[in-house]
């Protein structure tokens, strides 16, 4: 079996004699059930997400997967594990490591009324030019692929960590255009919530986007696993992360040295580690005006 990340790479790649897309999820999704049973979040369940065990020659080696393809497989495992609590989306993308492709139809006329689900989509996200981001488009665009396959089963919600709405489903939309997932999650934290679901969209700006669903319940427990491993509570063990990202930041002088330079991320870390979690913080320090006082 080759590498997960090589196979992802040259499928990616015109050649000849490559893996196809069937070939490829099949062997992805055969790695990820070896080693779940249930849905208990177990040690063998998170490495099942990290990396893959090759056999070599009788000698078993640990790989590690890219993050880019670490997306696939928790997609994959939300299908399995969540296929209940997120039905509403998946009858609109059956979902799994392939995830799903909105291709723009040939001589597409955005004038004409669609007659197909992407057709749908790609009329909306012609139509919605006067939206300030790329990604509020393909939110409209996706609330009309959904009410195109299902009358009135979706709309936008245009509020934090929540853009659509469908059915029973949450969603939030996370857009790259490149292949390599958008993992800015800005002002909201990934929530235990079983029927929200991250919807990675890779190639964003392509005639082909791919749609790629993963549950944020599964990805909160994945975030969690290592910091839950600890003797102590999770608030607890929480806190005492962010106060080791914070250790040696000075808040006071950053809000004061903002405030002088005018920069809302004057020497203000990119990041801050949240102990062995892969969940990382951004500090940003917002003002606002009030009345003018004598």
């Amino acid at each position: 079996m080759k590498e997960l990340d090589q196979l992802v790479e040259n499928f990616l790649q015109p050649k000849q004699d490559t893996l196809g897309l069937d070939q490829l999820v099949e062997m992805v999704e055969q790695v990820m059930d070896e080693k779940l049973e249930d849905e208990d979040l177990t040690e063998d369940f998170y490495k099942s997400v990290i990396s893959i065990t090759k056999d070599m020659g009788g000698d078993k080696k640990t790989v590690d997967i890219k993050a880019k393809n670490q997306i696939r497989r928790l997609a994959s495992l939300s299908a399995k594990h969540y296929a209940t609590e997120l039905y509403d989306l998946y009858q609109m993308f059956p979902g799994g490591a392939a995830g799903n492709k909105i291709q723009k139809p040939e001589g597409f006329d955005p004038s004409k009324e669609p007659t197909t689900p992407e057709e749908a989509y790609w009329k909306a996200y012609a139509e919605s030019t006067s939206k300030a981001t790329k990604g509020e488009k393909i939110e409209d665009a996706l609330v009309a692929y959904f009410n195109f396959k299902k009358e009135g089963s979706a709309k936008g919600l245009g509020a934090t960590g929540k853009d659509v709405q469908v059915g029973n489903v949450t969603i939030e939309v996370k857009s790259s255009k490149t292949s390599t997932p958008n993992f800015q999650l800005n002002s909201s934290a990934v929530t235990p919530d079983p029927n929200k679901a991250y919807i990675f969209v890779l190639n964003s700006e392509s005639d082909s986007p791919d749609f790629v669903t993963v549950s944020s319940e599964l990805l909160y427990k994945i975030a969690m696993f290592r910091l839950l491993q600890s003797d102590v509570d999770l608030d607890t063990a929480v806190g005492n992360a962010v106060e080791a990202a914070l250790k040696g930041q000075d808040i006071n002088k950053m809000i004061a040295q903002t405030v002088i330079s005018g920069n809302p991320e004057f020497e203000i870390p990119k990041t801050l580690k949240i102990g062995d979690s892969p969940l990382r913080a951004r500090i940003r320090i917002m003002f606002s005006l009030g009345k003018i006082e004598e």
